[in-house]
């Protein structure tokens, strides 16, 4: 539901049902109900595919803080290491102008792959970083020999 509402631009209402999975996940941890599934069998947690999904949308929608509180829940939930959940939080702090934090994302992700790279450096070039674009760009070429 929430891809759906993504690809037809309807960002905010995604991030509105990424906040209520969030609170109904809340409200089973207080239970302590092991299970993630609820009476009707339906799962609630969100998971790397959620995050990769709806970070775009925070970035179209110019909402940093529910970016940034979407990278909070990856960390706290090890989902932050993954290459999709890294990419689309590398593409969402460079589109909401948050160099710094891009290339910090980009430093933690333990395995790159070329999408990534390319999200990071299309990202300086936009943001008026050539320098910085040619340079990642060279180590993407270094990694590549490498590894």
């Amino acid at each position: 539901m929430i891809t759906g509402y993504v690809l037809s631009g309807h960002h905010s209402d995604a991030l509105v049902l990424l906040h209520e999975m969030q609170r109904v996940e809340k409200k089973k941890t207080r239970r302590e109900n092991d299970d993630d599934e609820d009476e009707n069998g339906g799962f609630y947690k969100p998971n790397f595919i959620t995050l990769m999904t709806v970070l775009p949308g925070c970035a179209a929608l110019a909402a940093l803080t529910n970016g940034k509180e979407s990278h909070a829940y990856a960390i706290r939930n090890s989902l932050a290491s993954d290459v999709t959940v890294g990419r689309a939080l590398v593409d969402m702090y460079s589109k909401s102008g948050c160099l710094n934090l891009s290339r910090k994302v980009f430093d933690e992700i333990p395995n790159r792959n070329v999408i990534t790279w390319n999200v990071l450096i299309m990202a300086y070039g936009m943001h008026g970083k050539g320098e910085e674009a040619l340079e990642l760009l060279l180590s993407l070429q270094h990694a590549v020999i490498l590894g």
